[in-house]
């Protein structure tokens, strides 16, 4: 007996009943995501704070928190939600006030890595983001307080906690030290 994967579209996915669950679109299929705990959801939370006072101080352009949606591709359909997002003024101009997914990548993704994801799941959802037009995606990890930096066709950049980590391009003036992501 052949198994038939039923597709998801990204509006499908947006008028959804809410049943509490966390969900994220990958090529058309639908992929819950557990609940964060409570460090995952505190580095997150400071990290949007932090980048956020910058964008909004600045006028660089839209912050989005968790759960933003962010449809990537169509047909079938991707949609990501980052853990903090940011999209330059000029990008966000375009956009205006969208009710539903932003109908593009961000600028920058930031994702706090969980306990529970695999590096499989982790290398898929970077290499989505950079594929789909993503300048930056950060990878905020807890467990070893540091930042990888990942960028289209370029290394890898590792910050330990001692590091100083700027993004010149997207968040001109904007420096800090990567502990305080985590204290």
């Amino acid at each position: 007996m052949a198994s038939t994967t039923q597709y998801v579209t990204a509006d499908e996915l947006f008028n959804m009943p809410d049943n509490g669950g966390r969900y994220e679109l990958v090529r058309g299929e639908l992929r819950e995501m557990s609940p964060a705990g409570a460090r995952h959801g505190n580095v997150g939370y400071k990290i949007g704070l932090i980048l956020g006072a910058h964008i909004e101080a600045n006028r660089l352009g839209m912050g989005y928190c968790a759960e933003t949606g962010f449809r990537l591709a169509s047909n079938p359909d991707t949609v990501l939600a980052p853990d903090f997002a940011f999209v330059v003024a000029e990008r966000a101009a375009v956009f205006g006030d969208v009710i539903s997914f932003l109908p593009g990548p961000p600028d920058l993704a930031v994702e706090v890595i969980s306990p529970s994801q695999s590096y499989t799941d982790i290398e898929e959802k970077t290499l989505t983001y950079l594929e789909h037009g993503t300048r930056v995606v950060v990878l905020a990890d807890p467990d070893k307080r540091r930042l990888v930096i990942r960028r289209p066709d370029q290394k890898p950049v590792i910050l330990g906690e001692a590091d100083r980590f700027e993004l010149t391009d997207l968040l001109p003036g904007f420096s800090t030290v990567v502990k305080s992501f985590f204290e």
